[in-house]
């Protein structure tokens, strides 16, 4: 699958897509990044080099014609393209479904009629299953999104699963919990705590305020979750949906105390009620049985990302 033709990468230049491009260079695949200025892609410095080898062509959801163009003659679309904020998405619902919806259904209208015989792996969220059922979520479980970004990538599964079963198009769909790393934008919650602490340190400050630290998460390093998206690639039953999870439960504030850690800060956190949001998950873990069966496994723990996020904080260009 990697070396048979090109593979098309929506929103490579996106926080997973610079991983998922390095992923599938190093696995000797050709890549066609798609992004919306192929002249100027929004790619840190210190990525640059490792994705110099990538073949830029234009990608916009919101226009056919470049999808046409990236999708012609494509062996394999990984579709990362995306409103990928759940604040941009509370804050812009009706633009999150115009992104995450209708350009999903232009790239399959697109792949119907000029790359039937790729394969599309599109990656959902996580989050589709809301407030869970108190344990690691399983793909068979309810789907019940309680964010407008998590409905708006429940109702593209729909359409892709539909494409799947009325075309005949090989569709996968992926569901990855939540992603960290370095590159990762300054308003995911550990990259925010990570500058504010490094802030609170510098300045000899011993508090610093954040949100509601008692929800459960898993957090997977984003090179991890590069990898599953290769072994879904190559190895997914076409038609299936599986997590990108390793089922790891940690309470948020469990997370920042090691944060806390790694930059070498020894103050407190104070929760502060502005930043709570209104429909924090009260648990937010998968089930990653079906993604192991496959034969991935993660590489990164949990206190190495974090270092490695900290280090980026202080080289150039890689925030």
């Amino acid at each position: 699958m990697l070396t048979e033709g090109p593979v098309l990468v929506t929103g490579a230049d996106g926080f997973v897509g610079r991983w998922v491009c390095e992923a599938l260079t190093a696995a000797g695949a050709e890549v066609r990044a798609g992004v919306r200025d192929p002249s100027a892609p929004t790619v840190p410095r210190a990525s640059r080099d490792r994705l110099h080898r990538l073949s830029w062509v234009a990608f916009d959801l919101a226009e056919q014609a470049t999808i046409d163009g990236a999708v012609q003659g494509a062996r394999a679309v990984i579709h990362l393209a995306a409103m990928a904020s759940g604040a941009e998405a509370r804050a812009q619902p009706v633009r999150a479904w115009e992104v995450n919806v209708l350009g999903t259904v232009r790239l399959l209208e697109a792949m119907e009629r000029l790359a039937p015989s790729a394969r599309l792996l599109f990656a959902s969220s996580g989050e589709v299953y809301g407030q869970g059922v108190g344990r690691p979520s399983r793909e068979d479980d309810a789907v019940a999104p309680c964010s407008p970004y998590a409905a708006s990538k429940a109702a593209a599964e729909v359409a892709c699963l539909e494409s799947h079963r009325r075309s005949g198009l090989d569709v996968v769909v992926a569901r990855p919990f939540a992603q960290i790393g370095p590159g990762q934008r300054a308003d995911f919650v550990v990259p925010a705590l990570a500058r504010r602490m490094r802030a609170a340190r510098a300045e000899a400050r011993d508090v610093i305020r954040a949100g509601n630290l008692d929800p459960v998460r898993e957090f997977i390093d984003v090179r991890d979750v590069a990898a599953a998206m290769l072994v879904l690639l190559a190895a997914a039953p076409p038609g299936d949906t599986v997590n990108i999870a390793a089922g790891v439960a940690r309470p948020l504030r469990e997370v920042a105390r090691l944060l806390a850690e790694a930059v070498g800060w020894e103050g407190r956190i104070e929760e502060d009620p502005a930043l709570r949001r209104r429909a924090d998950l009260a648990m937010l873990v998968g089930d990653g049985g079906r993604l192991r069966r496959l034969g991935w496994a993660p590489r990164y723990a949990l206190h190495d990302t974090l270092a490695t996020i900290v280090g980026a904080l202080d080289a150039p260009g890689e925030a």
